[in-house]
Order: C-alpha cells, then sequence, then structure tokens
C-alpha cells in the first residue's frame, strides 16, 4: 500500500510545485520609472477663458484675439502681446511724440524719408495702431486737397506684390525697399485698399495727415495699454492654473497583462507642509512604436505581456493659490506615483493592488539645483 501511497503524494507535490512555479512565472510583473512631472497644458489643449476676456481681446489691436474656448498656444500668444504693450506702452507714446515734433523740421526729402523709415520700422508699436486702425475703420485720414509738398516729386513708389502667398505692397525708397504687408488685422478682400490713404499720405509727406495718424496712435497706444491689464490679470491665472502632466514608463516582464484603474495618484514629500496626494488620469498610452491611443474616461488600461509603454497621466486645472503650486514654485519635492492593479481573486473576483514607482525630484526649482550638482561635481575633480 505504501508503494503506492508514496508516488501519489510524490506526483501531487510536483504537480502542486509546477502549478504555482507556472503561476509565478506567468504573474505579472511591473516595473513602473517617473519619466518628468511638468505643470502645463500642451499647445493644442483648449482652455475656457470666459466672454468677457474674450471680448476684451477683441477690442486689444495690439495682439490677437481668442475665443471663449482657446487653445494653450494662442492664449499664450495674446498674453505675451499684453505683456509687451505693458512694458512698452509709455516710450511707445514718447516715440509718436517724438515723431509728431520732427513733422515741422523734415524739410529736405533725406530728412522726409528718414522719418517714415523711423515710422515704418518693425520693431515700434506706433506703425502697427495706425494699419490696423484704418484697416478697421477706426482712422479715416483726411488727405490735404493742397499739395503739402509744392508739387513735388513723390518720395517713393508703390507696387502690389505676393510674397509667400501674401498680399503685400512694396516700397520702393530711392536706396531701400519696404515691404508693407496687410496681415496687420483680419481684412479679407480689399484690405490693402484701405491702407492706400495712408501710402499716399506717405509719399507725398502730407503733414496734417501723418500728425493724424500719430494723434490716433498716442489714443489707441493707451486704449490697448488699459486692455493688457485686463488680459495680463485674466490670462496670466489661466495659463498658471494648468494641471500637472506626468510622464510615467512602465514594463510588463511577466507572461499576463496587466489591468490598471485610470486613476492613480500624485505623492509629494520634502515640502515645509504635508500635501494630499494629487489625484492623476492616464489620458493616453504610448507604445514602443510612439503608437498613440487615448484612453476614454472612465476605460481600464490593459498592459501587455513583455511590453513597455508611456503612461501620460493628468490632473485636473489646479489653481495658483492651492498648497502643491506652491510647494511646486518655491521648493525641491520628493514624489511618486501610485497606480493600482486591478487582480483576479478567487474570494472577491477582483482586488485592487497598488503599485508605487521610485520617488524623484522635481519642481520649478530642479533645473537650477541639477546644474549646481554638476558644477560641485566638476569643482571637486580638479
Amino acid at each position: 500500500m505504501l508503494a503506492y501511497f508514496i508516488p501519489l503524494v510524490s506526483a501531487v507535490v510536483a504537480g502542486t510545485a509546477t502549478f504555482w512555479l507556472r503561476t509565478w512565472v506567468d504573474r505579472v510583473r511591473l516595473d513602473l520609472s517617473l519619466v518628468s512631472i511638468v505643470k502645463r497644458r500642451d499647445p493644442e489643449d483648449r482652455v475656457t477663458v470666459g466672454e468677457r476676456l474674450a471680448e476684451v481681446s477683441r477690442n486689444f489691436t495690439a495682439g490677437p484675439p481668442i475665443d471663449e474656448s482657446a487653445k494653450e498656444s494662442e492664449i499664450e500668444k495674446t498674453y505675451d502681446s499684453a505683456k509687451d504693450v505693458q512694458q512698452c506702452a509709455a516710450s511707445q507714446i514718447g516715440f509718436a511724440r517724438a515723431l509728431k515734433s520732427r513733422l515741422q523740421d523734415c524739410r529736405t526729402k533725406q530728412d522726409k524719408i528718414e522719418f517714415l523709415q523711423d515710422l515704418m520700422d518693425k520693431h515700434n508699436l506706433v506703425f502697427r495702431e495706425i494699419t490696423i486702425g484704418l484697416q478697421r475703420h477706426e482712422l479715416t485720414i483726411s488727405p490735404n486737397k493742397r499739395s503739402p509738398s509744392g508739387g513735388a516729386q513723390d518720395l517713393f513708389e508703390s507696387k502690389p506684390a505676393t510674397m509667400n502667398n501674401r498680399e503685400v505692397m512694396v516700397l520702393e525708397f530711392p536706396t531701400f525697399y519696404q515691404v508693407f504687408s496687410g496681415d496687420a488685422a483680419p481684412g479679407g478682400p480689399g484690405t490693402h485698399d484701405r491702407l492706400v490713404p495712408l501710402i499716399e499720405a506717405m509719399k507725398k509727406f502730407d503733414v496734417n495727415a501723418l500728425r493724424q495718424c500719430l494723434d490716433f496712435a498716442i489714443k489707441a497706444i493707451r486704449e490697448d495699454h488699459s486692455y493688457a491689464d485686463i488680459l495680463m490679470g485674466g490670462l496670466e491665472k489661466t495659463i498658471n492654473s494648468g494641471p500637472f502632466k506626468v510622464h510615467l514608463l512602465v514594463v510588463n516582464r511577466g507572461k499576463s497583462a496587466a489591468v490598471l484603474n485610470p486613476y492613480a495618484a500624485l505623492q509629494t514629500s520634502g515640502a515645509t507642509s504635508a500635501l494630499d496626494p494629487l489625484l492623476l488620469r492616464i489620458i493616453e498610452v504610448i507604445d514602443a512604436h510612439e503608437n498613440k491611443t487615448e484612453v476614454p474616461l472612465g476605460s481600464f488600461v490593459s498592459i501587455e505581456p513583455r511590453s513597455v509603454v508611456t503612461l501620460i497621466l493628468q490632473s485636473d486645472p489646479v489653481e495658483l493659490s492651492s498648497p502643491l503650486t506652491a510647494a511646486y514654485d518655491k521648493e525641491l519635492l520628493g514624489c511618486s506615483i501610485m497606480i493600482v492593479r486591478v487582480k483576479k481573486s478567487s474570494r472577491n473576483g477582483t482586488m485592487n493592488k497598488p503599485q508605487e514607482s521610485a520617488r524623484k525630484d522635481f519642481g520649478a526649482k530642479l533645473d537650477q539645483e541639477l546644474h549646481k550638482q554638476v558644477i560641485g561635481l566638476a569643482a571637486r575633480r580638479r
């Protein structure tokens, strides 16, 4: 009897061992590596700015207008334009006043050409305000019916042309030429026709018309300055309320697919005060061949066996006044990502198994710290 029993027990033990060994080999084995954490949106992400800011941007002639729902890149362009106006408004008004003072002193042809060259300088806001005012019918030039130059020859010739599929006017002076584009403001067909009175006033050096243009530019810059203050305040909050975005490298070394809860948590340490975990959602999966798959809201994420993927996780917008944003801007933090794997269970059907990445430094000052590390190590080797 014993002779039969021992082989039977051995077979059962061997079978059980084989089962558990196979289960161990075939189990899900995930390695998590935190690649990067940034606090910003992608340029193509759309953001709601509200009706008031959209309306102000349409009145703001020094920058591109934005819709109530605009791309992050569009918002940043308008914000940068508003910032430029804030910084240069006073000097540009002074520049326009200086040009007005020079008008009566331009006696010779060379004086007049130098004046026009300064007026049309692409780095000043004055000429842009004048051209946009004409295109929007906000400025109307009243030409002097009497020849302001006493019948003198035109200071330059103007010719229509096409450059890079754009309609332009080329102003040909004796020693140089100026490309005069009508793209400063939306206009459609006939936009350049609205600029003809300005070109004629410059050709004849019509002092009254040019003074009228400079007066308009001063008024327009002041208005844009007030609009810029509103845009800077509103858009800065919008830009700085961007979400935290995380790139997490996931390697599944096992022979079974890993099923992940679509939500994860950003855990931080090293701040002056304790910070609550920040909820993240997996929004995109990028495989080893750079193929991207968006993850619908509420969908689980499957990581195939023997595969490497990058998970893109994103939080909801985070207010500028939040403790995490304040710590991110001022302190160097340690962080990790905790994901939750959904695992089969013989008792309850499924169970949630948390898994955490190794900790990694991050924060707005991380770049400075990395510089210091390299310089410090280099100094020690001398």
